[in-house]
């Protein structure tokens, strides 16, 4: 077993008061710095009742403790940078992506970990329900590379059957949200590129069904992250083109009946957008050029903070948005009216 523990102090940065219309939105509270690299940032982002954990840019692994004010950092995989994490009660599940890519599985109670590695794979997301998780990689040839857990990404196995790809489609590791699971049978992933489509299975992966999603078609354009509602009917779905982080059109695509069919938005996000959530019946969106909200599921969207955002959570009843500079800012979450 490797522990590599090294505690920093937690630095909280600035604090600002709420707003004065009688909402508790769109206010920074704080920041927290849980790096100095000027460079840091992270894809990965989670929480659980007591701590925040990062999966970030440098490969390393931080963890936030509220309570005692400190930061851990893990180094399990040196300089390979960390595109994704799912925790449970009993295991840490990163991922990390580059010219080769792995997943490592770590025990929480004992601390010993597991690394599986895979050579000239880029893999884009992982998505955990109990023990069971699946991951989606970048075609090889012509098929989506797929593969799923049943011990908690301690070891990994490829489905019966690999959807086929065109020229040009793959996946966006900018979040790690174009991958979801709602059980252990049910999966889904989207992809951008020339071509932008939901694939879904709901026999763990032994049949695959696809429809597109509507994205303009370009190499760097497509959905970036997705968000099934708690009615498993609307999903959203949210991208556009990450070179033009200001265009509008086309950063979002609606469903209102479980994938099939999708449209745009009455009124559309800010901008580029790399990861969408729903928390308590609001819709967070958040880019390069900030984070939108939408309560009226997805059809309209306003601005909620300015800044460059890769990834969210929620902690203690509020929104933690994943920034640069290896900082975390913490805003209230907007209360449905």
């Amino acid at each position: 077993m490797k522990n590599l523990l090294n505690g920093i102090v937690l630095s909280i940065l600035f604090f600002l008061t709420i707003d004065t219309f009688g909402q508790t939105e769109n206010k920074l509270l704080f920041s927290i710095q849980y790096g100095k690299n000027p460079r840091l940032h992270a894809r990965g982002l989670t929480a659980d009742k007591k701590k925040i954990f990062i999966a970030a840019s440098d490969g390393k692994l931080y963890i936030i403790d509220r309570k005692t004010e400190t930061v851990e950092d893990r180094d399990y995989n040196r300089n390979v940078e960390l595109r994704d994490i799912e925790v449970s009660k009993k295991y840490i599940v990163l991922l990390a992506s580059g010219d080769s890519s792995s997943t490592i599985t770590i025990n929480r109670k004992t601390e010993e970990y597991v690394i599986n590695k895979y050579q000239g794979l880029f893999l884009d997301g992982i998505s955990l329900v109990k023990n069971s998780l699946f991951m989606m990689g970048d075609p090889r040839g012509d098929r989506f590379m797929l593969f799923y857990s049943n011990d908690n990404g301690e070891s990994w196995t490829q489905p019966d059957s690999l959807p086929q790809s065109i020229q040009s489609e793959a996946g966006f590791a900018a979040s790690g949200t174009n991958v979801q699971m709602t059980n252990k049978n049910d999966w889904y992933f989207v992809s951008g590129g020339m071509d932008s489509r939901m694939y879904f299975s709901q026999d763990a992966g032994k049949t695959w069904n696809d429809f597109d999603l509507g994205f303009n078609p370009c190499e760097s354009c497509g959905a970036f992250s997705f968000v099934i509602l708690p009615d498993n009917k609307t999903f959203i779905a949210v991208g556009g083109d990450y070179t033009k982080p200001n265009e509008r059109i086309g950063t979002c695509r609606i469903s209102n009946d479980g994938g099939t069919t999708w449209h745009s938005p009455k009124e559309d996000l800010m901008g580029y957008r790399s990861n969408v959530m729903y928390h308590k019946g609001i819709l967070y969106a958040c880019g390069t050029n900030g984070i939108d909200v939408s309560s009226d599921f997805g059809e309209s969207w306003s601005e909620f903070a300015k800044g460059n955002y890769f990834v969210m959570s929620v902690f203690k009843k509020q929104l933690v948005a994943s920034t640069i500079e290896g900082t975390l800012d913490f805003y209230h979450l907007q209360k449905k009216k």
